[in-house]
């Protein structure tokens, strides 16, 4: 006889058997049926086989796979019955066939049901339950139940948690369910999600298993791109501690940095999401946020250097580099001993960052270098005049490149401009900048601008939009404590002038005073230009008198002798353009215009 013939026999009497025994009330003689008929058939596709099995499947033992669900432990030959139906699983959906039908849809809520109960289970084929699986997944209602059901949590602990050989394949599978087409979000329920987050938080504090921290990451991730983080409850703080453990492995280990980048884009949609009650409030914070998002942006720009790109710089992009911008005029706070990663981590974004004709951009770069200490190139100084030469062609931003001017300054090594044969370009370039800072604050546009917006130009929605996240008396105490740190600082120094030239102490001496004007009333009369620019061609080499009232009236000038209190010290120029740039980030950056140092007497500390 013909062997195929034989074989098609023997399925058919397997097939009649099986039927035939379904039937029986005997609840042994139907878990026998059952496993004699799956390896006949396991590596074939036959849908009519596929159908029959569903359709005649014994009622007991489905019952019985019930009770294992709602009993657990209770029932007789628990473990056995319980590996029984996930092979009855495994074969189902061993291919596409029952995928879609109805009859196969309860085995697979089935399933779920049985996986919730968080026992492990011991299974002979792994992969093809992964298969089986994946293919169940396949139907997008499956695919909704599972995440409603926090399947892939479930679904870890049974099989994945004892059996690490596997978890490839289950990351895998995670990025799949959760790669949910976005028309489908409506039928996510809310609360089961705020549910299933707290789910796999607790597991977390409660093991502190790093993988669980990727599923949440995961669960977020996919919440994100529906945008749906809005639209549920969960607890800011537990997600901030759980951003901070992963970044404190990340800093151990110093890979899987795409995780952090994720991290990154998550805190930028729940910081400025409409619900979000989270402020960054400290430094401990301040300095997470800041390193997240360097690494982020070092990220993005390495990628952009790879294929030629330009960095666009979006609002989220804005809001935190002005975050770590921050950080830079938080930097003399911060006990570095107890975060020698972070010099290292900022250094990185700033070697990454190219420049573009965007002046947020270049603010934060050399800000990024004076606080850094990081040498300029002449390649830099080279785009660094290219970009001033744009910049002082718009009347409205004179002052922002005075106070750009000011960080190139505070940069030069050991003055090395006023030395020697380069004293007098070194002059020339103190008077020239002294000149644009003076012409800045007595400009009228300036002045306007600020009696009626309130605000400077460039900087308008900062406070409004960008730097809502920062809590206001966190912001004050910082600089409070950079005004400490620049009172000692300036303090411990010696005092000794590096040049006992008369025209430099002029100088010193016209810019402490506009220091001193510009914390106090923010602008200056025009008559303040005209007379310095007439004084300025002269040359002092004694002690110079110079206005020192911040409250000077329009008809008064730097000449008028009335007004003029003799200074015997000799201030030191950089510790005044340090002055300038903490109050110009503190007015028009990080507060107001009405924000200022009380009491601020810069002739005391010199």
């Amino acid at each position: 006889m013909d062997p195929g013939l034989v074989n098609v026999h023997a399925y058919r009497k397997s097939l009649i058997d099986y039927i035939k025994n379904s039937q029986s009330n005997d609840l042994t003689v139907q878990i026998d049926a059952v496993r004699k008929l799956i390896p006949k058939f396991s590596n074939q596709i036959n849908v009519k086989v596929d159908r029959l099995f569903i359709k005649h499947f014994p009622k007991k033992l489905y019952e019985e796979f019930h009770s294992i669900i709602e009993k657990g432990i209770n029932v007789d030959g628990y473990q056995e019955k319980k590996m029984l139906f996930v092979d009855v699983i495994t074969f189902i959906f061993r291919n596409l066939s029952l995928v879609m039908d109805n009859q196969a849809q309860p085995f697979f809520e089935l399933f779920l049901k049985c996986i919730k109960t968080d026992n492990s289970i011991s299974i002979c084929n792994p992969s093809s339950l992964f298969y089986a699986v994946h293919n169940c997944l396949l139907n997008e209602h499956n695919t909704i139940l599972f995440i409603n059901e926090n399947g892939m949590y479930h679904f870890y602990n049974n099989f994945i948690d004892s059996n690490a050989s596997l978890s490839h394949r289950f990351w895998e599978m995670c990025e799949f369910i959760y790669k949910l087409d976005r028309m489908k979000s409506s039928s996510l329920c809310r609360s089961k999600l705020t549910e299933n987050v707290n789910q796999i938080t607790y597991k977390f504090w409660s093991t502190g298993k790093e993988d669980y921290t990727r599923q949440f990451v995961i669960v977020f991730r996919m919440l994100h791109r529906l945008r749906l983080l809005d639209e549920f409850d969960f607890n800011v703080n537990h997600f901030y501690e759980i951003a901070v453990s992963i970044f404190i492995r990340w800093l151990s280990r110093n890979h899987a940095s795409l995780t952090i980048v994720h991290l990154s884009k998550l805190w930028s949609a729940i910081l400025n999401g409409s619900h979000n009650s989270f402020q960054i409030y400290n430094l401990e914070k301040l300095i997470f946020f800041a390193a997240i998002f360097s690494i982020d942006l070092s990220s993005k720009l390495r990628k952009l250097i790879r294929v030629s790109g330009v960095l666009k710089v979006t609002k989220n992009k804005k809001q935190r580099l002005y975050i770590i911008y921050f950080t830079l005029v938080a930097f003399p706070m911060i006990n570095h001993d107890a975060n020698p990663w972070l010099c290292h981590v900022l250094k990185e974004l700033h070697n990454s960052l190219p420049f573009a004709n965007q002046f947020l951009i270049i603010q934060y770069y050399i800000k990024s270098q004076v606080t850094l200490n990081m040498e300029i190139s002449s390649h830099d100084r080279e785009v660094f005049n290219g970009f001033f030469r744009r910049l002082v062609t718009y009347r409205s931003l004179k002052l922002h490149s005075s106070f750009i001017s000011s960080l190139l300054f505070l940069e030069l090594p050991d003055r090395s401009t006023f030395k020697g044969s380069g004293w007098e370009s070194g002059i020339a370039k103190i008077r020239n900048f002294l000149y644009n800072l003076i012409w800045a604050l007595s400009d009228d546009i300036y002045i306007h601008k600020l009696e009626n917006e309130k605000k400077l130009f460039m900087y308008e929605d900062l406070k409004s939009q960008d730097l809502t996240i920062m809590n206001e008396d966190f912001m004050k105490s910082v600089f409070s404590g950079c005004r400490t740190h620049l009172q000692n600082d300036i303090q411990s120094q010696n005092l000794e002038t590096r040049s006992e030239n008369g025209e430099f102490e002029y100088h010193a001496h016209v810019l402490e005073w506009v220091v001193l004007s510009f914390n106090n009333s923010n602008c200056l009369n025009m008559n303040s230009l005209y007379n310095y620019m007439r004084f300025s061609n002269e040359y002092y080499a004694k002690t110079f008198k110079i206005q020192n009232d911040p409250n000077i009236s329009d008809g008064d000038s730097v000449s008028n002798e009335s007004k003029h209190t003799y200074i015997s010290r000799k201030p030191q120029f950089e510790a005044l353009l340090r002055w300038f740039v903490l109050i110009f980030e503190l007015k028009f950056i990080f507060g107001d215009i009405n924000s200022k140092f009380g009491n601020l007497n810069i002739s005391d500390m010199l």
